[in-house]
């Protein structure tokens, strides 16, 4: 017999399982460089597909895949569109290479691949974005003054160099930031008594957000990480950590391919997602580790 965790509370005193409490958003300020950026792709996503209009059926689909890639780093975080958007130009700027929508197709389908493995992923994604510059190669002419719009956007930011940096702003961390300093700290120092998970879907944020709290916070003793390819050993030590009262540990930053099966309600009630993943089932997920 299968029952919904509310009907077992309804049977049980005390409720075995928390109340899940509705969402709350998080209003982002985004400043004039972020908001460069996001207007320059707008426009190069909208000049890709009026490009690709009247093209084969094979073509859009290849076209749509090259700005949706980009799309979804972007809306993770400036830092992994960036390393995507610097992917692309690579392609863009190697003439001997030569790409067909068969081959932007294979990579799109070897991207969507879901992997444990999150280094293995952004390789994939990687070499995905980096077909996509080839492939674009021949209509760059048509996209220049797009193309060179992100540019300025990407260095307007801080981000333009070949090694990995923080943007000059980012919204999304200032909300975390001011999240954390809510839910977690009081006067200044951390709670005793309240932990969180942060989510995102790839390693590339997991990582800058990992070096943005360390510079803020200065004390890796409160931050763990869960990302897909760990050793089963160190997996299981952040899992242990987290959910020992007696550790440290306030927050614990991970990707979606590090959270199947993973049981974290025993020390925390806060979950933020950083990014929302496409999979509506994978947002669940997300949600279902802390009740």
């Amino acid at each position: 017999v299968r029952r919904l965790k509310r009907e077992i509370n309804q049977r049980t005193n005390p409720p075995r399982f928390a109340d899940r409490l509705p969402p709350e958003a998080i209003n982002l300020r985004f400043g004039s460089a972020e908001s460069s950026l996001m207007a320059a792709f707008d426009a190069f996503r909208s000049r890709v597909r009026s490009v690709i209009a009247s093209s084969a059926r094979s073509s859009r689909l290849a076209g749509w895949f090259a700005v949706e890639i980009l799309g979804k780093r972007l809306l993770s975080c400036p830092v992994a569109f960036s390393e995507s958007w610097a992917r692309v130009r690579m392609g863009l700027e190697a003439p001997d290479i030569q790409v067909s929508d068969s081959e932007v197709l294979a990579v799109e389908r070897s991207s969507r691949d879901e992997i444990g493995d999150d280094r293995e992923a952004e390789g994939r994604l990687a070499h995905a974005s980096s077909t996509v510059g080839s492939w674009l190669r021949p209509l760059a002419p048509r996209l220049a003054g797009e193309i060179a719009a992100i540019d300025s956007a990407v260095a307007g930011l801080g981000l333009s160099g070949q090694q990995p940096v923080d943007p000059k702003s980012d919204a999304r961390v200032a909300a975390l930031l001011a999240t954390i300093d809510v839910k977690l700290r009081q006067k200044g120092a951390w709670r005793d008594d309240e932990r969180m998970v942060v989510f995102t879907e790839y390693k590339t944020t997991l990582d800058y957000l990992h070096r943005t709290l360390l510079q803020k916070f200065g004390d890796q003793s409160r931050l763990v990480t869960l990302y897909g390819g760990m050793e089963s050993a160190d997996r299981e030590a952040v899992k242990a950590a987290f959910n020992d009262p007696r550790s440290p540990v306030r927050l614990l930053l991970a990707t979606d391919a590090a959270s199947e099966g993973l049981n974290l309600q025993e020390t925390a009630r806060y979950v933020l997602h950083f990014d929302v993943p496409w999979n509506p089932a994978r947002l669940e997920q997300r949600n279902g580790r802390l009740d």
